[in-house]
């Protein structure tokens, strides 16, 4: 695990439809994605890994900013750690804020591409 100490920098997952869980889910989790009803804490679960991306980039980070596929902001993380995973993924570990006032807002950050993790 490292801890980042660059600048600010955002990183954004987009989660699709919910779905079971591989068996071997690295975070062991049973589902992945987004459904309506999740909760703040539900969705940073489903959001904080495990995203296939540059660890440089992730460890830029100071804000991971999980949204659903509508670009509605669902969960917000900050104080970041970055874990590597299998196959180069990466795993966040973070302080959400359940109330930030992001979340149930439309993303400020609007990711045009078909890629789920976008940098800001």
């Amino acid at each position: 695990m490292v801890r980042q100490t660059h600048d600010t920098r955002i990183v954004q997952v987009t989660l699709n439809g919910r779905t079971p869980a591989s068996a071997d889910d690295e975070l062991g989790r049973k589902y992945v994605g987004w459904e309506e009803g999740m909760t703040v804490k539900q969705c940073w679960e489903a959001g904080r890994g495990v995203w296939k991306m540059k660890a440089e980039r992730a460890l830029r980070a100071e804000e991971v900013e999980v949204i659903n596929w509508h670009g509605t902001v669902v969960a917000v993380a900050t104080d970041l750690y970055v874990r590597a995973g299998k196959d180069g993924r990466v795993m966040f570990l973070g302080t959400l804020d359940e109330d930030d006032p992001q979340i149930g807002q439309p993303t400020t950050h609007r990711n045009s591409s078909r890629n789920p993790v976008a940098y800001f």
